[in-house]
């Protein structure tokens, strides 16, 4: 699943010139996540949630700062009924790849960036004996 463009949350950009903003950032990433997985099965769980980045420029990037938005869309996901639930029990792993490039993010009225979530199950057997919750 793919989150359009024009709303993500960055953990180092906190302090918003406009408090309310993040909360409706946040409704609008969660709400939208959740009418694209509307009508999709239930993903059982343990599952892994892996995160791609594709950025309009190139430059060092902290790709984990961008949870904010990953857990807004998880959030949705839950919501549309296609994730259980986000505790531990259900999500073994959320992994960050090595972010990509397109230039076709640089074009105006974009945030510049492409979020891609994609939700695998996990066969129980594979998860460690020590990290199951």
């Amino acid at each position: 699943m793919t989150l359009p463009v024009d709303a993500v949350m960055n953990s180092n950009r906190r302090i918003d010139a406009h408090p309310r903003v993040r909360p409706v950032k946040s409704r609008r990433i969660r709400d939208r996540f959740a009418a694209v997985a509307q009508g999709t099965d239930q993903i059982p769980a343990p599952v892994e949630v892996v995160v791609q980045l594709t950025f309009g420029r190139r430059g060092r990037r902290d790709s984990p700062n961008w949870y904010p938005t990953i857990k807004a869309a998880i959030d949705g996901l839950v919501d549309a009924g296609a994730l259980g639930d986000d505790s531990d029990e259900h999500i073994y792993q959320t992994r960050f790849n090595a972010h990509d490039v397109d230039p076709v993010l640089r074009a105006p009225g974009t945030a510049g960036v492409r979020v891609a979530i994609t939700v695998t199950g996990v066969a129980p057997a594979s998860v460690p004996e020590g990290t199951r919750p």
